[in-house]
Order: C-alpha cells, then structure tokens, then sequence
C-alpha cells in the first residue's frame, strides 16, 4: 500500500537549470566551478586552523 503514496514523487519534473552562472567574454564560469573552489577553500581554511 505504501508504494502507491511515493508514486507520485516519481513523476516531479526535474528543473531545467543553467549550468553556467556567468558568462565573461569567451569564459563560462559553471557552477561545479564555484562548488570546487568554495571546496577547496574551505579545506584550505579548515586546514589552518
């Protein structure tokens, strides 16, 4: 009975979202970009500590 309440949530859209940010001239900066480097400054951060 349970598989019939979680049948719906299978069938939400999935957000058409832009993988680029910001385009500057020939740069595309994307957004997997930004998430390494907010990683690595965080480890780096982190590290320092």
């Amino acid at each position: 009975m349970s598989e019939y309440f979680l049948l719906p949530l299978a069938s939400l859209p999935f957000p058409n979202i832009d993988p680029v940010i910001v385009n500057i001239g020939p740069l595309a900066v994307h957004w997997y970009g930004v998430g390494y480097i907010v990683g690595i400054l965080f480890a780096w951060w982190y590290a320092k500590r």
